[in-house]
């Protein structure tokens, strides 16, 4: 793997030599009380007196015996290179960290205070002055500074210019969805931050990355520039598995982060579900952070969602700060309400789709929905809850009233292709599946299915005026599955416009969201006029009343 783990690698490479050893003994060689640098230390080894300017640290904490370290800082001299607080307080803290320092003529004192440890130093170090290093990146991801590029880098853009109502545009309206993710994938891999698991990109420019790191999860957020204004890692409290599957960003910093876990997470006080009784089996979690305080590195709240074995796909965010999230789960699983996609079979041995809507402190379900027979990938809001649509913006051409969402989800994912199943007669083959639902989960408003052979949606937007829905998948054919656009009125049978990519426009996974989500908010209108493109996707069945305005 490259990127994150290798980022730094001529400073890393200078300073290892050493400090091998001392990331593998500090722990063992300290078990008293107190704070202990093991590197750098010039009073163990002369070469520890000059540094590179990115150098790493091996320290250890240890508390006294009923005490406990919730909180620890680093300086150089009296400024503050790094500091953590740790969500699950701690007696042994085992700190490895790659750091940079502001300074780089004359003596320094390297300083590390740990709160109900007490603090150690090292006097007399020089700091030697590193050239075409970008920003600072930890080895192993375990801990993260927050760290600014050394050289000055043009600013991240994150909308590709394209004319959107040029001829071209009309009749291939997807090429501007590659010319986002093509962006997209060159922002992350600039940034080398392409080995992470979800990102999101908010309307200033600032780019949110969510990771994991065997059972602890790492948050950090990009300013334009491609500095480090935010990092949190939140630890595991046990030994487990544990994946980020989708991350949600409002304007004012606030992210949440989803995934699923074998591990134990330190869930706070109050929230939804705070324990699991079978460990062995995935449980979905959501944590909030606020990012618009660099030094808020402890969640807002940590919940599971569920008792039950579930699995979260995909996440929402709307602007009072509810989060909405989709996936798979067991029977068991808590809900109000049981929605069935037609043509699908109740099968009592197989997970279901969920879609549930999470208050805004953690501590409960607003509503909780079933979709019998799906199996859902991703999901969307309409204009109403992210506070985009207005009345004006939802009327057709002759100023009547036209499909009022009001509150509803969109979800994609695959169904069950209805009496076929592959060669091997294994398993069934799926189409894509696109599906609204309204009235707090209470009713399907829209659903629909799409394709002819083995199809999924794995990403679904709307646009501002919530006219359209857009979704990006994948299909099968004879070389492998292949990506696939497609754009959608929600209250119209089929699909207006689906186009199959070729493999070599592929896209990097974690750009697919956030590109298809840019190119959302410019989709050409010149679409509506567009004819519809063939691409193999010919099953296109309505499975739901058409849609009708909801009552004001």
């Amino acid at each position: 793997m490259k990127g994150s783990f290798l980022c730094c690698g001529v400073a890393i490479g200078l300073l290892l030599s050493h400090s091998v050893y001392a990331q593998t003994s500090c722990g063992s060689e300290h078990r008293e009380p107190g704070v202990f640098i093991c590197y750098p230390n010039p009073s163990l080894n002369t070469a520890d007196s000059t540094l590179p300017q990115i150098f790493h640290i091996s320290a250890q904490g240890n508390a006294p015996e009923g005490k406990t370290i919730g909180r620890y800082t680093i300086a150089v001299d009296s400024r503050v290179v790094y500091q953590n607080r740790m969500i699950t307080p701690v007696q042994r803290l085992a700190i490895e960290l790659n750091l940079k320092s502001s300074v780089t003529d004359g003596l320094h004192t390297l300083r590390v205070s740990v709160d109900g440890a007490g603090a150690a130093e090292v006097k007399g170090i020089r700091f030697r002055p590193l050239k075409n290093m970008s920003f600072c990146e930890p080895a192993g991801m375990f801990e993260m500074p927050i760290c600014s590029p050394s050289n000055p880098r043009p600013p991240l853009t994150w909308a590709a210019s394209r004319p959107l109502n040029s001829q071209s545009g009309a009749s291939e309206p997807f090429s501007g969805y590659l010319s986002d993710v093509q962006l997209y994938r060159e922002n992350l891999d600039s940034l080398e931050a392409d080995v992470a698991d979800a990102a999101a990109v908010d309307s200033h420019g600032n780019l949110y990355i969510a990771l994991h790191s065997f059972g602890d999860v790492e948050l950090r957020k990009y300013a334009p520039n491609g500095s480090i204004t935010y990092d949190s890692v939140i630890r595991s409290c046990g030994e487990g598995f544990l994946s980020v599957t989708a991350l949600a960003v409002d304007e004012v910093g606030h992210a949440w982060i989803a995934g699923n876990t074998t591990a134990c997470l330190a869930a706070t006080p109050g929230a939804l579900q705070t324990h699991i009784d079978d460990k062995s089996q995935l449980h979905g979690f959501v944590m909030m952070l606020d990012t618009s305080k660099p030094n808020a590195m402890a969640p807002l709240y940590v919940t599971y969602t569920a008792n039950v074995e579930n699995e979260i796909t995909a996440s929402r965010a709307d602007r009072d700060k509810n989060v909405y999230i989709a996936g798979v789960a067991a029977a068991g699983y808590p809900h109000e309400a049981v929605l069935r996609i037609a043509g699908t079979a109740s099968d009592p041995g197989k997970k279901v789709g969920f879609v549930s809507a999470l208050n805004p402190s953690g501590s409960g379900l607003l509503w909780s929905t079933l979709l019998q027979g799906a199996q859902l990938t991703a999901l969307a809001l309409d204009g109403t809850l992210t506070g985009q649509l207005s009345p004006a913006q939802n009327r057709d051409r002759n100023g009547a009233e036209a499909f009022n969402p009001t509150g509803t989800v969109f979800v994609t994912g695959r169904v069950d292709s209805p009496g076929r199943r592959n060669q091997s007669n294994a398993r069934r083959f799926a189409n894509i599946l696109i599906a609204g639902i309204a009235a707090k989960g209470q009713r399907l408003s829209y659903a629909a299915r799409l394709g002819s052979n083995n199809e999924e949606g794995r990403a679904i937007s709307t646009t501002s005026d919530g006219r359209w829905l857009l979704i990006a998948g994948a299909t099968d054919s004879p070389d492998g599955p292949a990506p696939v656009g497609l754009a959608i009125q929600p209250c119209k049978t089929g699909a207006v416009y689906s186009r199959s990519f070729v493999r070599s426009e592929g896209v990097l996974e974690i750009a697919t969201l956030p590109a298809l989500d840019a190119f959302a908010a410019e989709f050409p209108p010149a679409l509506v006029t567009a004819k519809p493109k063939g691409n193999g996707l010919r099953a296109r069945v309505q499975i739901a009343p058409p849609c009708v305005a909801e009552t004001r």
